[in-house]
């Protein structure tokens, strides 16, 4: 599967009522299994299980962004969990990803610090309208270039 860089992505449903047979629900999570308000609480009803903290479960994929119901995983905790649903969505290609505004709600980060997480997502990942806005503001991601001299094998 292809990263999508120019080509447009439709977003994330605002309110997601109902899922297609290949649609997945992604919501934020916490790691005591307690579904929070909103996404969370939504979750159920398309099958989420009460103490799954990460991954797939039901119609949906629970994505940490909290440690317990009021204390909120730091970015980089959370991008790390952003990182390892992108794998996962890439090694379901026939589904589509539905993600929900995950950390911005009751954990306190704005969609800017949120969104870079999901640069190089790929095209079965959809995401909140706010969440494209920022991703198609930024430059494009530049190579990653080596100073270190190489050396020469004898």
């Amino acid at each position: 599967m292809k990263i999508q860089m120019k080509v447009e992505i439709p977003p994330s449903p605002v309110k997601i009522e109902s899922l297609a047979v290949n649609q997945v629900y992604v919501f934020g999570s916490n790691f005591s299994g307690i579904p929070g308000k909103s996404a969370a609480s939504t979750a159920k009803k398309f099958g989420a299980k009460r103490k799954t903290t990460s991954g797939p479960t039901g119609k949906c994929y629970a994505l940490p962004t909290k440690f317990g119901p009021s204390e909120s995983l730091p970015l980089y905790g959370i991008g790390f969990h952003i990182w390892k649903f992108l794998q996962y969505a890439i090694a379901h290609p026939g589904k589509e990803f539905l993600v929900t505004a995950v950390g911005c709600g009751d954990e306190g980060y704005s969609p800017e610090e949120i969104a870079v997480f999901f640069r190089t997502r790929t095209s079965n990942v959809r995401l909140p309208a706010s969440f494209n806005r920022i991703l198609k503001s930024l430059p494009p991601e530049q190579p990653k270039v080596s100073w270190k001299k190489k050396s020469k094998n004898k």
